[in-house]
């Protein structure tokens, strides 16, 4: 779901800018697509250093693999600083330490499993950090160290950490941290096999499996200290889970279960929404993050929570959707 809902991103790049009476305009800083080596199908964050924006396309560039481009916060300077091979994907956001940015590709790579790279800002240096390793014949398989990395990248001094959405010893995804160099990769969290049960209510077949920890981590982790903050898509009690855990990869403790729905049409309702898509913001000791199915219109919805796991709010439910919403549910 949640890369087919990137890819259906506006193909522009915005910015609001609040001015003095507490009004919005809205700016279109540059078009994509005018050509298509000048990128296409922007998916991912973007990434501020001074006046300058740093962010990638998923498609388009010298060699139809996607971009890594900057342009200037007032619109102008627009320049591709690489142009991707080998078929990668960057959907996950980039972060900036000095005059080098870091990113993942959800593909590519020496197996086509993602990687984890570096590039300086002036696109002179591009270095592939590491290499996602095999999976077994479906996207779904499983090796030693995660597959196919989706969410934004954060740091801590000079360590990276980051998500894979699959692969890990159970095929439901990873936790994993590496240097900035590209040394000491490490997995801190595979999460656990799951399996298939049934809804306590109607008694049909769950669309994905339960376990007691939660299933492929599709957005990125919020860092505050030695805390790692953040969200799986499915397991749990069948619909991701809130979690926390120390960089060193000890205490994880699951904050959230989000209850089951019935998905017998794909769609369904809950008093707390299902399946968090994205990452997490956080600001003090409260967590602000967002759902793509259940809630009182099995659309999605707005929370907050506390980071010891208490005070869980459903801010705003998404008004009432269709089946065709959730059809990769």
């Amino acid at each position: 779901m949640g890369q087919c809902f990137r890819r259906l991103l506006p193909l522009l790049l915005v910015m609001l800018h609040m001015v003095v009476q507490g009004q919005f305009t809205f700016t279109n800083l540059h078009n994509f697509g005018a050509t298509y080596r000048d990128g296409y199908g922007p998916s991912s964050d973007l990434v501020l250093g001074s006046n300058t924006l740093y962010g990638t396309t998923a498609s388009g560039g010298t060699n139809a693999n996607g971009t890594i481009f900057k342009i200037n916060t007032d619109g102008s300077g627009y320049r591709i600083i690489r142009s991707l091979t080998n078929s990668p994907v960057p959907e996950g956001g980039m972060v900036l330490i000095s005059n080098t940015l870091y990113g993942t590709m959800f593909t590519g790579g020496s197996a086509n499993n993602g990687s984890i790279f570096k590039i300086d800002t002036d696109g002179s240096v591009f270095t592939e950090l590491y290499s996602f390793s095999t999976t077994g014949p479906s996207v779904l398989g499983t090796n030693s160290d995660g597959n196919r990395p989706q969410g934004d990248l954060v740091r801590d001094s000079s360590t990276l950490y980051g998500t894979a959405r699959y692969g890990g010893t159970n095929g439901n995804g990873t936790i994993f941290k590496i240097n900035t160099q590209g040394s000491g990769f490490t997995v801190i969290k595979t999460f656990s096999a799951t399996f298939l049960g049934t809804n306590n209510v109607s008694g049909n077949i769950l669309a994905s499996g339960t376990n007691t920890d939660g299933a492929m981590p599709n957005g990125g982790l919020v860092l505050d200290g030695s805390t790692l903050y953040g969200t799986t898509y499915h397991g749990g009690t069948s619909n991701g889970v809130v979690f926390a855990m120390q960089t060193d990869g000890s205490d994880y403790t699951v904050l959230k279960y989000f209850s089951r729905i019935d998905r017998q049409l794909g769609v369904g309702t809950n008093s707390d929404g299902a399946a968090p898509v994205a990452g997490l913001t956080l600001s003090g000791d409260t967590l602000y993050g967002v759902t793509v199915g259940g809630g009182a219109g099995a659309c999605g919805n707005i929370f907050s929570m506390k980071t010891n796991g208490t005070a869980f709010t459903n801010l705003h439910d998404f008004a009432w959707c269709t089946k065709q919403n959730h059809a990769d549910w």
